[in-house]
C-alpha cells in the first residue's frame, strides 16, 4: 500500500540511519531500472497513491523531521519512483495518465492553500526537485517533456501565490512599520506644520484638485494610504484612529492587520527551532551537490534572530520597521528550509523589496500629510532598517555564479 511508505519513513527516523547510511553505497542508476528503484503502482491504485503522496501530506510535518532532510522530497520522489514503473513495465499509455492525474492532484493543492506560503514553498520544492528527477533520467527526459512544462507552469502559479500571500500579510504593515512610524519622536518634538488654506498637494497628481476632496468614480477618495497623520498638543506627527479594524481570517484579512502573529510565521519558528537543535545535536554541516541545477542543502540551521515565541509577538502586536524585517527574515528561512532553489529565492524576495519600493512610493505621493521634510527623514530613518537587515544577510540573497 503506498500509506506504507509513509510508516516506513517514520520507523526509520525513529530507529536511527542506518538504513539512509547502507543505501549510500548505492548510487541511484539514471540509466536503467533497478527493482529497488521503483515503486510498483496499477490504474486502480492511483488514486490512492495519490491521495497518500499529495493530499495527505502536511508540509510542517516533513520540513521538521531533520534527522532524514531528503523526507521533505517524499512526494517528487514517491511520483518519479511510480512514473520510471509505469514508463518502463506499464502500458503505453499510463505513464501519461498517471502524470496527468499527478499534476491534476498538485495544482489542486496548490489552490486549496493559496493563503499558507508554508505549504507553497513546500511544493515549489517539491516541483522542481520533480522536473530535476525526470530530467536527470535518460529515458523519460524526451518522453516527459509535456509533463514537465506543465510541471513548470504550476510551479511559476505557486511562486506567484506565494509572493503575494506575503504582499497579503505586508500591506497592513506598509504605514504603521515604515511611513507613520515615529523611530526617534524626540527629534520632530518642535516642529510646527503651518495649516494651508488650500489644502492641496505641490504636485497636482489629480488634476490640480485637493487630495482630500477630489473623489473616484465610485465616490471614494483618491488616497492609497490608510494611515492619517495628524497633529496632537506638542505638534508631534502621530497615528490616526482611522484605521479599520481587520479580521484575522484569510478571507475577512491579514492578521498582521490586527497585531497577531500570522500562522505561517509560527510554523516557520517551530521550524526553525526544530533545524537548530538538529545542527546542535549532530553536529550536521552543510553540504551541497556541484551541480548549480542541483543545489540542495542538507541539515543547515536558519538564521538565528534571537527571537521567542513571545518576542514575536510582542513584534507583531507593536509595528515597527523590525516587524517588517522579522517578516522577510522568516520568509528568507522558509525558503531555505524547503531548500527551494538559489536564483528562485533570489527572485522570490527582490519580488518583496519591488513591491514595498512601490508601494511606499505611491503612498507617499498621494497622501498629503507624508509630504513633508520632517516626515522624509523619519521615513528615511525606519528605511535604514530595511537597508541593515539586507546587508547582513547579503550572502543569503545574492544567487551563486551560473
Amino acid at each position: 500500500e503506498s500509506s506504507d511508505i509513509f510508516t516506513a519513513a517514520d520507523n526509520a527516523s525513529e530507529n536511527g540511519n542506518d538504513d539512509l547510511d547502507s543505501a549510500e553505497h548505492q548510487p541511484f542508476d539514471w540509466d536503467t531500472l533497478q527493482l529497488d528503484q521503483m515503486y510498483v503502482i496499477s490504474p486502480a491504485t492511483v488514486p490512492q497513491f495519490l491521495h497518500a503522496t499529495v493530499k495527505d501530506i502536511r508540509p510542517e510535518r516533513w520540513l521538521q523531521n531533520n534527522s532524514v532532510p531528503e523526507y521533505k522530497f517524499i512526494p517528487a520522489s514517491m511520483i518519479f519512483l511510480a512514473a520510471r514503473f509505469a514508463h518502463h513495465l506499464g502500458t503505453p499509455d499510463f505513464l501519461d495518465s498517471f502524470l496527468a492525474e499527478a499534476i491534476a492532484s498538485i495544482i489542486h493543492e496548490v489552490q486549496s492553500h493559496k493563503h499558507d506560503p508554508v505549504s507553497l514553498a513546500f511544493w515549489i520544492s517539491n516541483i522542481q526537485t520533480l522536473i530535476y528527477f525526470l530530467k536527470r533520467d535518460s529515458t523519460l527526459v524526451q518522453i516527459t517533456s509535456d509533463a514537465q512544462g506543465r510541471m513548470s507552469e504550476c510551479m511559476q502559479d505557486a511562486y506567484a501565490l506565494l509572493v503575494k500571500a506575503v504582499e497579503f500579510e505586508i500591506e497592513p504593515l506598509i504605514d504603521p512599520s515604515l511611513l507613520a512610524y515615529d523611530s526617534m519622536p524626540e527629534l520632530f518634538a518642535d516642529v510646527k506644520f503651518e495649516a494651508e488654506k488650500s489644502q492641496r498637494l505641490s504636485m497636482f497628481f489629480f488634476g490640480g484638485q485637493a487630495d482630500n476632496t477630489r473623489k473616484s468614480s465610485d465616490g471614494r477618495p483618491l488616497r492609497r494610504s490608510q494611515t492619517l497623520l495628524s497633529q496632537n498638543k506638542d505638534g508631534r506627527g502621530r497615528r490616526s484612529s482611522l484605521i479599520p479594524a481587520t479580521k484575522t481570517s484569510p478571507s475577512g484579512g491579514p492578521a498582521t492587520a490586527s497585531g497577531s502573529v500570522p500562522a505561517w510565521v509560527s510554523c516557520v519558528e517551530h521550524l526553525k527551532g526544530s533545524a537548530s537543535s538538529f545542527k546542535h545535536s549532530t553536529g550536521a554541516s552543510i553540504t551541497k551537490r556541484t551541480s548549480s541545477c542541483d543545489t540542495y542543502v542538507s541539515g543547515r540551521s536558519s538564521h538565528d534572530n534571537g527571537l521567542s515565541s513571545n518576542g514575536s509577538a510582542s513584534v507583531f502586536s507593536t509595528p515597527s520597521p523590525r516587524t517588517v524585517c522579522y517578516i522577510l527574515d522568516c520568509l528568507l528561512d522558509l525558503l531555505e528550509i524547503c531548500e527551494i532553489h538559489p536564483f528562485v529565492i533570489w527572485g522570490v524576495m527582490r519580488q518583496m523589496f519591488c513591491y514595498l519600493g512601490g508601494e511606499m512610493f505611491n503612498r507617499v505621493l498621494t497622501t498629503r500629510d507624508f509630504c513633508s521634510r520632517s516626515r522624509a527623514m523619519s521615513i528615511r530613518m525606519n528605511l535604514s532598517h530595511i537597508s541593515e537587515w539586507v546587508r547582513t544577510n547579503e550572502k543569503r540573497l545574492v544567487p551563486p555564479p551560473v
